[in-house]
Formats: structure tokens, sequence, C-alpha cells
């Protein structure tokens, strides 16, 4: 990894580091728009990981993404008490409690944006009724 982290664009790059210590991994101060995708629900203490992410990035656009605890295929999974949820997440957040997260994190404007997952791996093994079940648009 180079130093100055990877370039993905001609105004973007990819930052390798501690997301804990984010002063010691970020040293531009010309960031416009921090991306944390399919992170929060990784983290240990994803508020103070919020919170300080407000506080060094004052101003700048912020864009989060994590599964949704509330999403119609894990509504459906949990009538068999069943959840989709990776084993290296340590939670899994709903629209109220990231709304909640934000608010405690001192943020004063946000919007939470659902958006349709895609199990392509589990489509690819899979067959007949439960292909077509995994393939749903609806779940």
């Amino acid at each position: 990894m180079p130093p100055e982290g990877e370039i993905t664009g001609p105004n973007s790059r990819i930052e390798h580091g501690d997301v804990t210590r984010l002063e010691e991994v970020i040293r531009d101060a010309d960031i416009e728009v921090v991306v944390a995708g399919e992170l929060l629900e990784h983290l240990q203490d994803p508020l103070t990981f919020l919170c300080q992410l407000r506080r060094l990035y004052s101003g700048r656009e912020l864009v989060l993404t994590t599964p949704n605890a509330t999403s119609l295929s894990n509504v459906v999974l949990a009538v068999a008490s069943r959840e989709s949820n990776h084993h290296d997440h340590l939670q899994i957040f709903s629209v109220k409690t990231l709304n909640t997260l934000c608010l405690r994190a001192g943020f004063q404007d946000w919007e939470i944006i659902p958006y349709h997952v895609y199990f392509t791996e589990m489509l690819l093994r899979s067959t007949g009724l439960r292909r077509f079940l995994v393939g749903s648009p609806k779940i």
C-alpha cells in the first residue's frame, strides 16, 4: 500500500488503517466526502466512531451503508428464528437505531435511505424454489 493511499480515481482514494484512530489515518484536510461502506456493523463502538467522524470532518458529506435489521428478508427469516447476518458483524441496525446513533453523535442533518441487497453468491449456489426466493426483488 503506498503511503498516499490507494488511488481509485482522479479525486478519490482508499486509506488503510485503524478506523478508531482516524486522526492518525487521514492526513488530508481536503476531504469532501467520507464513505464508510458496510463498516458500522463491524465496530465495537459505532457511536464513538460517528462522534469522531463528526468532530474530524464537520461540514463534509458522509455516506454510510449497513445491513438493515428490519429488511423484508430479515423479517421473513425471523419466522424461522434466523437472520441474514455475517459472522463478523457485532450488531445489526434498524432505521430507528441508525437515527438514534445520528442524534447521539450530534449530526444536524441526515437522511436514511433503505436499499435492496442482492445475495449474489447465494443465488449462484441455489436452484429451484430457493433460487427464486433468493432472487426475488421483493425480499
